[in-house]
């Protein structure tokens, strides 16, 4: 009532000397005056129920807006688009909400939602009950949600209740990472994103409103200022919560501009400030208007403005994250996996904190399935006082490469702690390393004795990893046997290895066993021998060759040499070359077995021609063999074939060559391959 007469007071005063365009009544408008009926309520003042200059508020509204910088649940700003449309039907005010937000990483929300307001004929109140479906796209995947809400409005007061459910996940995780060392541990993370449930609880009240006499009540040129405060709880997977409280303060101009500040804090989202400013846009007919015992008219149209507004309500699905820790787990035992740390300046027990001098002493320290990891430092070797035996399951890694171990959360990178190879001195040992099942040897940079036969051996092996080592010699550079020399029963991986310098010797010899499946794996390799053989794979099983992307360089060897056995060979990709006129690149020799090889895609260079050596050479009964895509250098370039079963080598007339060793070449014409020895 207060209210009504100050306001009234106001409107009858001239602003900057213009007197007002409507007659002298209430509000500078003509009133009608009807005498209502108590409709079951007691019978007030009668309600100014018409008024020439003020139709009420639209039944429609549109507004774009941008909101800045991140809040409660998001990180980033966001610009919205929004529909709100109110059907009139006497007492009750049925409504549709739409709102599209685009972040400002171009992810995209919305809310679409609807609800029932209800005005009261007998007082001069209203209350309603909504429903929502909210969208969200977040930072690593999207969500989807419910929300309820019940609102009670009085003409300058408003009470809303929310409540927020996701529906159709609650969390996703998107990354799990290395958290370093301590102890004989290595630690993991991994990050979940996660939407939560909740409520919140809002007071709205209007602080003030000012109305210049030249317009009519609620019309173009009035400003109004409210102040909305309230608490909020959400909670979420893992245990998260958010519980705080938030103050706005929002500013409309002329039903056309708004602009709002808002400030939060609660134990997640620490403390929040956000500003938004947006432009809004009415249509359709005004709000209808009937008789009502409300004591004052203003109260009235406070109401109707109420009804035509949006709920107050969180709009963005909020959001969090959360980090999980872990450690690295033993694949025999389960358990947590020991490491044991070697460095050239060591300390004591082998811990990360005081790591071995030796690596002996760490492998004698050592049981199945640990980690004997060596730490690069200032590049200073790491010295060895004998020969290892590796037991079942262990690994000697190195600080340079990063390693995909097993952890609590599954396949996970431990990152590399150096940006250069430790360097491992193996000192005076016939077989330096003697590996067993299921053993993996990574980023060491072997430097070798001379007294060294073979580097690394197995007399009886079921799966191994040799991977990204540096393998060379310490001094003239001769081993008398091979770098690599093992019997296989199982799997072997040989990938990204450079082996350099040693004369003689072999590089690599792999024996596979009679009667057992097994694959050997060779990709990206650099091999630079002078030795008999680079690589050489004795088939004596069933065995699945693959040999790709591999270097092969050096003089007086084969470059890839495989004897007898059953099953495929893939040679693909590789570059071969000779600077001597011993030096076969590839060389398949087959005695009985049903090999099937394909070589393919091959780099030929530099071979001799003309004293005998061939770039590929394939001699035996029994195998299928296709030859194409190869590439070489020179046009006299020799392929040499023996008593194959059948050679698929397509287009081979393009080299002028008719007939190999005698026989007449099967050709098989496959447009999209070829072999240009030209």
């Amino acid at each position: 009532m207060v209210k009504g007469i100050l306001l009234s007071a106001l409107l009858t005063l001239p602003l900057l000397g213009e007197q007002s365009s409507c007659n002298a009544g209430f509000y500078g408008c003509d009133p009608v005056v009807e005498e209502l009926p108590a409709k079951n309520c007691q019978p007030k003042e009668p309600c100014f129920s018409a008024c020439a200059c003020h139709e009420g508020p639209s039944i429609g509204i549109a507004s774009v807006r941008h909101r800045a910088p991140g809040g409660i649940g998001y990180n980033k700003g966001y610009t919205t688009v929004d529909l709100f449309y109110l059907l009139d039907s006497g007492n009750f005010f049925p409504f549709i909400d739409i709102r599209a937000h685009g972040f400002n990483d171009g992810k995209p929300a919305y809310n679409i939602g609807g609800g029932l307001r209800y005005l009261s004929p007998c007082s001069n109140y209203a209350m309603g009950l909504n429903v929502y479906y909210d969208y969200r796209d977040a930072d690593h995947t999207n969500y989807h949600a419910l929300g309820m809400g019940a609102e009670f409005l009085w003409p300058a007061w408003g009470v809303t209740i929310n409540g927020y459910a996701p529906v159709n996940r609650h969390k996703r995780s998107y990354k799990t990472g290395f958290a370093g060392f301590k102890g004989h541990t290595a630690l993991f993370f991994k990050k979940y994103e996660t939407a939560m449930s909740g409520a919140d609880l809002t007071v709205k009240w209007e602080l003030f409103r000012y109305l210049p006499v030249t317009v009519c009540p609620h019309g173009d040129g009035s400003i109004v200022g409210d102040v909305i405060f309230g608490g909020y709880y959400f909670v979420g997977d893992y245990g998260e919560t958010a519980g705080g409280g938030l103050f706005k303060f929002r500013l409309s101009v002329s039903r056309r501009f708004f602009a709002e500040g808002q400030v939060s804090y609660d134990n997640q989202f620490n403390w929040r400030g956000q500003g938004e400013v947006g432009l809004r846009f009415t249509f359709g007919s005004p709000v209808e208007r009937t008789d009502r015992l409300i004591s004052e008219c203003v109260d009235l149209i406070a109401l109707e403005e109420k009804l035509a507004d949006k709920p107050e309500r969180f709009e963005i699905i909020v959001t969090t994250t959360h980090k999980k820790r872990g450690s690295a787990r033993n694949l025999l035992t389960g358990g947590v996996q020991n490491f044991i740390f070697v460095s050239p300046h060591g300390g004591s027990d082998g811990s990360f904190e005081s790591p071995f001098a030796t690596i002996n002493e760490a492998f004698d320290e050592s049981g199945p399935g640990d980690v004997v990891y060596l730490l690069a430092e200032d590049g200073t070797a790491i010295q060895s006082t004998g020969a290892i035996v590796m037991q079942e399951g262990q690994s000697l890694l190195g600080s340079g490469v990063s390693h995909l171990v097993d952890t609590s959360f599954g396949s996970a990178l431990l990152l590399n702690q150096s940006d250069h190879l430790p360097v491992l001195s193996t000192g005076a040992a016939v077989t330096y390393l003697t590996v067993d099942n299921n053993t993996t040897i990574a980023g060491v940079d072997f430097s070798v004795d001379d007294s060294v036969t073979n580097l690394i051996g197995a007399a009886d092996v079921d799966t191994c990893n040799i991977l990204h080592n540096r393998i060379s010699p310490d001094g003239a550079g001769s081993i008398s046997d091979q770098v690599i020399a093992l019997v296989l029963k199982g799997k072997l991986k040989l990938i990204g290895n450079t082996i350099v310098g040693f004369s003689p010797g072999s590089g690599v010899l792999i024996n596979t066993q009679a009667g057992i499946e097994s694959r050997v794996e060779a990709f990206g390799n650099v091999l630079d021998l002078s030795s008999a053989t680079q690589f050489e794979v004795v088939n004596s099983g069933t065995t699945q060759n693959c040999f790709e992307n591999n270097t092969i360089t050096g003089s007086q060897a084969y470059g890839y040499l495989q004897l007898d056995g059953i099953g495929s060979t893939l040679i693909r990709n590789n570059g071969y070359t000779g600077d001597t006129a011993t030096l076969f690149g590839i060389v398949i020799d087959n005695s009985g077995g049903t090999l099937q090889t394909v070589i393919e895609g091959n780099q030929l260079l530099t071979f001799d021609p003309n004293v005998g050596p061939a770039g590929i050479d394939i001699t035996g009964r029994g195998m299928n063999v296709k030859v194409a895509k190869n590439e070489a250098t020179d046009a006299g370039l020799m392929f040499v074939r023996g008593p194959v079963e059948s050679i698929q080598s397509p287009n081979l007339e393009k080299t002028g060559i008719e007939k190999i060793n005698g026989e007449t070449m099967v050709e098989v014409f496959e447009p999209v391959t070829y072999i240009p020895f030209e």
